[in-house]
């Protein structure tokens, strides 16, 4: 088979050596980075912009809440001059 001929050829590839204290120096690279933050300008922009969206929602669920809305199927059946009863005769 050929995955058998494949698979014995990555028996070949030999282990290679990494230089001494390899390990030490990505360890010691990843402790020395500070941890940044971002500047103030930044963070008040983030903090306005969030209450803006906030603001903007609330104001909106009000608005909508205050007017009665015919449901979507009322207003298919009103756009199409259906009847809402189930008589099936006019008696």
């Amino acid at each position: 088979m050929d995955i058998d001929k494949k698979l014995e050829s990555l028996a070949k590839i030999k282990r290679v050596e990494a230089p001494p204290f390899l390990f030490t120096r990505i360890l010691e690279r990843i402790d020395s980075r500070a941890i940044e933050k971002a500047p103030t300008t930044w963070r008040v922009a983030l903090v306005t912009a969030t209450l803006l969206i906030l603001t903007l929602n609330v104001s909106v669920l009000f608005m909508a809440s205050d007017k009665p809305k015919e449901s979507d199927v009322e207003e298919v059946i009103n756009s199409m001059r259906l009847s809402r009863t189930n008589d099936l005769y006019h008696e």
